[in-house]
């Protein structure tokens, strides 16, 4: 068996090269092979189709790549906060490139329209029904339900939060949130002093979402201020079965606790930044990516 590649830059060398020099109008074309409409992350359909044959250099790309490239003949991968769904998108795309026939996707999003993004991300990719399992709701410690923000302007709105605590009843939420039907709006809410439209979303534990399925070789979370009420619980099930998470975090009392959770457990940090303001006063998340020793292969040098 060859050597493991790098956990590093140096494995984005390895990708193969894309073929195709051209795309449709509207859409982009990445490094993996993955297709995006450009409208997703905020352009226009009828602008010309742009090729990106360079890899990214940056936290999500490397492990992901790395994951597929030490995938075996089976590859799962799952995408928390999915919104069209890029990360488990290229996951299935790049391990296909990759030789590995067999290849499941799971991918959780609450947002009615992002989710409708979700699955037109998979039909432009030709991913087919049966390689994806796409859940419009949220990811919780327990199933439940919680309210969920609707919003007017997809391509802007991507942090999103649920109000109310996951795990609760139906009956409890609202009576919580005091929400309020809209009339001629079924299955909308409004709750008091706030002028958005809220529906109700049901919550599902990981556990549940991926079943019996024996391996994960990646998982991108990136669930707005609820990684500690997913992760932490979940770290049995993440011992046993997950290769390589990459986290978006969103408080440094979340990077704190997260940083001595999976260090307790045993996981390797190969990425480590914190939530912070950029050159423009933007506030920008931090991110963290683990490996999990006990699963393999050990990385290559680089």
């Amino acid at each position: 068996m060859p050597d493991a590649p790098p956990f590093s830059a140096a494995v984005l060398d390895l990708l193969p090269p894309l073929t195709e020099t051209a795309v449709a109008d509207g859409y982009i074309l990445d490094a993996m092979g993955t297709r995006t409409q450009r409208r997703f992350r905020g352009g226009s359909s009828k602008e010309p189709g742009l090729v990106q044959p360079n890899p990214m250099v940056n936290w999500e790309w490397i492990p992901l790549a790395w994951a597929m490239m030490t995938a075996q003949d089976r590859m799962t991968a799952v995408e928390l906060g999915a919104g069209w769904g890029p990360w488990v998108s290229r996951c299935h795309v790049l391990a296909g490139r990759l030789g590995i026939k067999d290849r499941h996707i799971f991918a959780v999003e609450a947002e009615p329209m992002h989710f409708s993004y979700l699955e037109t991300q998979m039909a432009d990719n030709a991913i087919p029904p049966e390689d994806h399992t796409l859940v419009q709701g949220l990811i919780a410690e327990r199933a439940g339900f919680a309210l969920f923000p609707l919003t007017e302007t997809p391509e802007q709105s991507w942090g999103l939060r649920q109000l109310g605590e996951e795990g609760q009843s139906l009956e409890t939420l609202l009576a919580r949130t005091k929400a309020l039907p809209i009339e001629g709006e079924e299955g909308l809410y409004r709750l008091p002093k706030w002028p958005h439209k809220y529906a109700i979303q049901q919550s599902l534990s990981l556990a549940e979402l991926i079943g019996d399925t024996p391996l994960v070789d990646f998982m991108h979370v990136d669930i707005q201020g609820n990684e500690t009420k997913v992760l932490p619980p979940s770290m049995e099930l993440l011992n046993a079965r997950f290769r390589v998470i990459a986290v978006g975090t969103h408080s440094h009392e979340i990077e704190a606790e997260l940083r001595d959770c999976f260090t307790a457990n045993g996981w390797i940090c190969y990425h480590d930044s914190i939530m912070h303001h950029d050159e423009n006063n933007m506030l920008r998340d931090g991110h963290q990516v683990w490996l999990n020793p006990r699963l393999g292969p050990k990385p290559g040098p680089g």
